[in-house]
This record gives C-alpha cells, structure tokens and sequence, in this order.
C-alpha cells in the first residue's frame, strides 16, 4: 500500500476572507488585510471539521500567528475541539501560516507599488 501524499493546501479568497482547506478541516481567515507590516499577523482563525465520531467541530481564537505562544496555545485547544491529534493540527498550522505569510507578502508589495505601475 503506498504512503499516502499530505495533503496541500487548497486556498479561496473572498473579499477580507480567506478560506484554507488542508484535509478533512476547513481554516477561515479574517483580518489578515489588516496586517501591513511583516512581523505580525493579528488574524481571526476558525477551524471546523468533523472528528472521528463523525461529529461537526469547530474552534475559532483571534491572535498574533506570528506569536509562538498564541500558535501553541490555538493548536492545543483546537486538537481538543477537534479532537485530533496535537501534532496533525501542528502541521496544519504550520501549512495555514505559510499560505497566509505569502498572502500578506504579496498584499504589502502591492501596496508599496505605486499606483502608475499597477495600470501598466
């Protein structure tokens, strides 16, 4: 039987949302557009899923992803909520910021530009 592949992320927008699906959980992500300085992400995250009773779960915290402290403690009550492993919804996490990390690089340059260069 093969490994199986992780699963990568799969990313939407919607206006100031931001949706992530990695696995069998949804991330939803608000406020990100507000964060326009690199080296800190103050963001509103909502994780819903069901767990291995079948059970629809969800927990949501708004904190600094850039903040080690605030990332530990949403995955610990998150993999509670959830029900799932510390370590899975470790991984996710780490999937979540680096998708988010990317949008907020690519929305500050955007803003940096000046507005000239954009028509062209």
């Amino acid at each position: 039987m093969p490994l199986s592949v992780p699963a990568e992320p799969k990313v939407e927008t919607d206006g100031e949302e931001v949706r992530v699906s990695i696995g069998p959980r949804e991330y939803r992500v608000l406020w990100l557009e507000k964060s326009t300085a690199r080296g800190r992400m103050q963001v509103n995250v909502k994780v819903s899923g069901k767990n291995v009773r079948g059970e629809y779960c969800y927990h949501g915290d708004s904190f600094d992803m850039e903040s080690f402290q605030r990332r530990a403690a949403f995955i610990k009550q998150a993999a509670h909520e959830l029900a799932v492993k510390e370590e899975t919804m470790h991984a996710d996490v780490g999937k979540l910021w680096a998708v988010l990390s990317d949008l907020q690089r690519e929305r500050i340059a955007k803003t940096l530009t000046p507005q000239e260069n954009r028509r062209r």
